[in-house]
């Protein structure tokens, strides 16, 4: 997908709070998790989530939408398709 200049984009984030806590099989768990989760939503959204879910720093998420009127309906349903 190429990003287009003067084009509105949404994006979501999303941050494990006090993920560092975690003993490292639960971190490696975690991890397995979200990837699961990012697989999830881009098969539940294939038209309005064209790029994978972005992880970084192990326990921080974002995902680019590019119809911003589509961002809350996304979010408000991630939920219960990564669970």
């Amino acid at each position: 997908m190429k990003i287009k200049a003067g084009k509105l984009y949404a994006v979501i984030t999303g941050d494990i709070v006090s993920s560092s806590k975690l003993p490292p099989e639960k971190r490696q768990q975690l991890h397995v998790v979200m990837n699961e989760g990012s697989n999830a939503l881009r098969k539940a959204f294939k038209k309005d989530v064209p790029l994978d879910v972005d992880i970084f720093r192990g326990d921080s998420w974002q995902v680019l939408i590019p119809d911003p009127s589509k961002s809350l309906r996304i979010k408000r349903k991630r939920g219960q398709v990564c669970s």
